[in-house]
């Protein structure tokens, strides 16, 4: 019963790569919510809506393409309730996860800063600790 076979290793591999595989895609998800670009966004959209501009010009110029004109409509109208969303969502990005982003760069950095700080406050520390007698003498003796 808590012998380890061959099967228990293939079944902690199995665990294994599921987990990694989820660890991948929860790091790809973040990374896509992170790097989000509102003005590629905003571009992209500005470009479909003048394609389907020039669509909606050549389906009223044609009367062979006329029928399509209803299902123009509703791609427009799909189209707009995508493009409100993603008004929404730049404001999401520009409320909540860019202010994320910047303090979490300016956490680091302080980090950083705080991290050589207390590297050379412990250092000179240690030089004083161990050179004491050194030091000692050449302040008495002076």
């Amino acid at each position: 019963m808590c012998s380890v076979s061959e099967a228990t290793h293939r079944y902690l591999e199995g665990l294994i790569n599921s987990v990694d595989e989820e660890y991948q895609s929860l790091n790809r998800r973040i990374t896509e919510i992170l790097s989000f670009n509102p003005s590629q966004l905003s571009k992209s959209i500005s470009e479909t809506q003048s394609k389907l501009d020039e669509v909606s010009r050549h389906i009223e110029s044609n009367d062979l393409l006329k029928p399509m004109a209803k299902s123009l409509r509703e791609i427009r109208y799909h189209f707009e309730s995508v493009s409100a969303v993603s008004a929404n969502y730049e404001e999401v990005y520009k409320n909540i996860i860019r202010p994320v982003q910047q303090a979490g760069e300016s956490g680091v950095k302080a980090t950083v800063k705080w991290a050589i700080i207390s590297i050379l406050v412990s250092t000179a520390i240690s030089l004083v600790v161990s050179n004491w007698g050194k030091l000692h003498a050449i302040v008495v003796g002076v």
